[in-house]
């Protein structure tokens, strides 16, 4: 789609021109998995959610490296940026919490172009979620027996049909791991449910062996299994491995200086509350070239699209 779709009541996603259509696609409405949210653009009257994150610490929430690119951007333009939860963020009683973000730190070798790479990072909050419980992060590598169960539980905030309808509440749907390389675990669903725009930044959740789940990995781009053009419906998944992310991981929580050109601060003030009507798409564009990507790269706030990645086994 070339323009993003105003959602009810509040939310608009927030999309760069020329790309696909929005998530999770065939995905099924859940009350569950508390810890992940949206993040939404807010400025008292105007709101919008981008991207998605699991809360991994009383104020830590784990997201996509590209997603903190939109909350600079948004944040420029003056919008607070909001970690929100519940079970529909378009609607004032589905919201459980409604938190700000003040800061967020990618991880130093994140790339998008020309090889996306460390697409992961850690925003903080400005208070802990309350009632809300941290997931527990993964630690086994996909080839080790400790690896959790091979089926993947995406979850994030997004449409749930190709033609942009039904974001704003919170989905999961569930493939089969059917690969890794170094950076990301690959997923897909023969049914054809999947991740697309809006879900970036989501958990991608696996049974822990105990009737718990445990964040395995951080949803980050969808394409086409069989090589062709990248695609949500029917398409397969791609997500930033947790286990090979925790010493950044481990070294945000611990309060370690990081690269000063990784870290982003939070340059406007605001109440945590969302606004009441939908971004207007002459002052945000609705869809927009960022700044950087050029021609080259096929991307959206919330997702990335990747066409015929390779895969290292």
């Amino acid at each position: 789609m070339s323009l993003c779709t105003p959602l009810a009541g509040a939310l608009l996603s927030l999309a760069f021109a020329g790309t696909a259509p929005p998530p999770i696609v065939g995905g099924d409405a859940t009350g569950a998995h508390d810890a992940v949210g949206a993040f939404v653009a807010d400025d008292g009257l105007y709101s919008g959610a981008f991207c998605s994150g699991s809360l991994i610490s009383d104020t830590r929430v784990v997201t996509a490296a590209h997603c903190v690119e939109a909350m600079i951007e948004l944040d420029a333009e003056g919008y607070s940026i909001l970690f929100v939860t519940g079970e529909d963020v378009s609607s004032s009683s589905g919201i459980d919490t409604i938190t700000r973000v003040t800061s967020a730190v990618t991880h130093p070798r994140y790339s998008l172009v020309p090889t996306l790479m460390a697409d992961i990072a850690v925003a903080a909050l400005e208070e802990r979620p309350p009632g809300v419980t941290p997931l527990a992060l993964n630690e086994a590598a996909p080839n080790e027996d400790d690896w959790p169960d091979e089926q993947i539980v995406h979850v994030g905030f997004g449409a749930d049909d190709d033609d942009g309808t039904g974001a704003g509440i919170k989905r999961e749907a569930t493939l089969q791991l059917v690969d890794y390389d170094g950076h990301f675990i690959y997923s897909e669903d023969v049914h054809g449910s999947n991740v697309c725009m809006g879900d970036s930044g989501g958990a991608a959740l696996a049974d822990d062996g105990t009737g718990g789940q445990v964040l395995v990995g951080v949803n980050s781009f969808a394409y086409d299994p069989d090589g062709g053009e990248p695609r949500c419906d029917g398409g397969a998944a791609g997500s930033t491995r947790i286990d090979r992310n925790l010493d950044f991981i481990d070294a945000v929580l611990a309060g370690e200086e990081i690269d000063e050109d990784s870290t982003w601060g939070a340059t406007t003030e605001g109440d945590p509350t969302t606004g009441g009507g939908t971004l207007p798409v002459e002052d945000k564009g609705g869809c927009v070239t960022a700044s950087g990507l050029g021609g080259t790269a096929l991307s959206m706030w919330g997702l990335v699209v990747l066409c015929g990645r390779r895969r290292a086994h």
